[in-house]
């Protein structure tokens, strides 16, 4: 899958009939072209002192695509394989800290032998023991590579 345009245009992943849908109307995407691991884009929503987001990132850390994480995957407080996702491209859950009870979660889909797309899930405190963060971004990681699917 080619991920180029994406890369330059990280907040195009997701699109804002679907950050409606996750959060409510009037969230706004940041784009951070120059994020620390590589271009991302991020959704947060703070009402009433309840913040919850979503963080898109294309990173840079290697070229090793996904066996890259499967290499240090004893290195993470955990590490869980999911189903593969949108016609069949692998994906992780993973963190170096186990933040799951939290509310937060990283999952990380291979795009290519040598790419990955991570998607990071902050839930709101209401949604905390409620909704799994994993789930959640799992689902969100199905939206974002149908996205790119679909304009690839």
């Amino acid at each position: 899958m080619n991920i180029s345009a994406f890369t330059e245009s990280p907040c195009d992943t997701i699109s804002s009939a679907q950050i409606e849908e996750y959060f409510g109307p009037g969230i706004q995407p940041e784009a951070r072209p120059d994020g620390p691991n590589g271009p991302e884009c991020a959704w947060f929503t703070e009402s009433d002192n309840v913040r919850a987001g979503i963080v898109v990132t294309f990173p840079e850390l290697s070229s090793k695509g996904l066996s890259a994480l499967y290499a240090h995957r004893s290195e993470y407080a955990f590490f869980e394989e999911l189903d593969l996702i949108a016609d069949g491209y692998p994906a992780v859950a993973y963190d170096g800290v186990d933040s799951r009870d939290q509310g937060e979660c990283a999952v990380r889909v291979g795009t290519s032998n040598d790419a990955t797309v991570d998607i990071n899930i902050y839930l709101s405190q209401r949604a905390i023991g409620n909704v799994d963060p994993c789930e959640a971004a799992e689902e969100v990681a199905t939206a974002v590579i149908g996205n790119i699917q679909a304009r690839s």
